[in-house]
C-alpha cells in the first residue's frame, strides 16, 4: 500500500512527549539536555519557547562556536547581565571559573536575583572550552534568581555526579527519540 499522508520537509515535526518534558525546565533552575549532533535538541528548544512562553518573556540565547574560554565566559557574564548587572559585574571581575575562583563564583551566583521569569540557553556548550564545565553547571544550578531559568544544550559531558541533584532537570538522547507511535503520528 502506498502513502496515505504527502509530507513536506520544510515542516518540522515534534512529538508531545519531547514539548512535554521541556516544560518541565520551568520548574528547574537550571536544565542540561544532552545528545548527540542531530537529535534537534536546539531546534525542539527553540520551537518549545516559541509555542510554549509569551513574546514578552526574555529568552536569552547564546550559541557557542569556539572553545574560547574567556570569550565564553564575557558572554556568560553579558548574558547574566541582562537579567542581574550586579552579579555579571562580579562574575567578570572574579574571571574564568576555575578552582581557584569557585568558591567566590558560588557566592556571587547565590546573590543573583532576576525576579522575572527568563530564559537563559547556552547552545553548544561544549565549544564554550571553560575549565570544569561539569562543575560550573554545578554551580549555575545554585543561582539565586528566583523566576531566572539556565539551559545548557551539550553534545558532549561527563558522567558526573554533581550534575545528579534535585535542582537541575536533565534531558538525554533517548527523550529526542521518535517512538513508533511518533513515526505513525507523522507519516
Amino acid at each position: 500500500m502506498g502513502r496515505q499522508k504527502k509530507i513536506n520537509p520544510a515542516v518540522l515535526y515534534f512529538p508531545a512527549g519531547i514539548q512535554e518534558k521541556l516544560c518541565y525546565l520551568r520548574q528547574y533552575p537550571l536544565t542540561v539536555i544532552h545528545a548527540p549532533a542531530g537529535f534537534g535538541k536546539s531546534t525542539a528548544l527553540r520551537r518549545f519557547f516559541e509555542q510554549n512562553v509569551s513574546p514578552s518573556t526574555p529568552v536569552l540565547w547564546h550559541t557557542f562556536l569556539a572553545r574560547q574560554p574567556s570569550a565564553s565566559w564575557r558572554s556568560i557574564c553579558a548574558l547574566i547581565g541582562q537579567a542581574d548587572r550586579k552579579c555579571a559585574d562580579e562574575l567578570a571581575a572574579i574571571g574564568l571559573p576555575d578552582s581557584d575562583v569557585l568558591p567566590e563564583l558560588a557566592e556571587a551566583l547565590e546573590n543573583l536575583e532576576c525576579n522575572e521569569e527568563t530564559y537563559l540557553v547556552l547552545d553548544s556548550f561544549e565549544l564554550s572550552g571553560l575549565p570544569e564545565p561539569e562543575r560550573f553547571l554545578w554551580l549555575l544550578s545554585k543561582h539565586g534568581g528566583e523566576k531566572l531559568h539556565i539551559v545548557a544544550v551539550t553534545r558532549e559531558l561527563a558522567v558526573s555526579p554533581m550534575l545528579s541533584n534535585h535542582r537541575i532537570y536533565r534531558m538525554n538522547a533517548e527523550d529526542f527519540m521518535f517512538r513508533a507511535e511518533d513515526t505513525a503520528a507523522y507519516f
